[in-house]
């Protein structure tokens, strides 16, 4: 799939980090345009998480972009149902909490980690990810980190790891944030790992495959 417009196009340095998180084509003090700089970001994970590629394209400055759309073919039914065993053996089925505010982010991770076999709740704020944690005692936590309300991602950390319900789930913080102060401050608030959107599914598959186990 080809998607074009006719926008201001892109210059050859804003085309190599077109998908990075917080990256913009409108860099004036003002950004004038709007927007976080997350939408391509976001994009390019969603198409990554069934094995998808995405390629972008701009002749310039005011000539407008292209964005080319690869997803893989559906496999027979058959092949599926052969597929499930080996795809069940690579990772152990476990209880996974996702707090995000953001819808477009809870959907394919909820989506993806259901078809993988695992149990899967979520919220959309700090204090009812706190709650549902408490109700449905995860073993794995994703939390966003830039959350609505009084309790970011670290405060409902910190208020896991206080509970004995939660105290020894496996935090981990994805964000949009990757830099080393983010790091640091997800380690000092007891994050066991911290994961920078968007996140993959061979990421996940892999976290939780080296996950500790008690």
């Amino acid at each position: 799939m080809t998607i074009r417009d006719r926008g201001i196009g892109m210059s050859g340095e804003t085309l190599q980090r077109v998908f990075d998180p917080f990256n913009q084509a409108d860099n004036s003090l003002e950004r004038s345009r709007g927007g976080l700089g997350l939408g391509l970001a976001l994009t390019k994970g969603l198409v990554e998480l069934p094995g998808g590629t995405i390629r972008a394209h701009s002749e310039g400055l005011g000539e407008g972009a292209e964005f080319a759309i690869t997803l893989p073919r559906t496999k027979p039914p058959q092949q599926v149902e052969r597929a499930e065993p080996a795809v069940a053996a690579l990772t152990r089925q476990e209880r996974i909490l996702i707090i995000d505010d953001r819808r477009d982010a809870i959907l394919p991770l909820n989506r993806m980690l259901k078809m993988e076999g695992h149990t899967v709740a979520t919220a959309l704020d700090g204090a009812s990810g706190v709650a549902k944690a408490v109700e449905f005692q995860p073993r794995v936590v994703l939390c966003d980190i830039g959350l609505p309300g009084e309790m970011n991602g670290y405060a409902v950390c910190r208020a896991l790891r206080s509970l004995p319900e939660t105290a020894s789930a496996y935090l981990v913080a994805v964000t949009g944030y990757g830099h080393d102060e983010a790091k640091r401050e997800a380690k000092e608030a007891g994050f066991d790992y911290h994961l920078t959107k968007p996140v993959g599914k061979g990421v996940l598959r892999e976290l939780l495959a080296k996950r500790p186990r008690l």
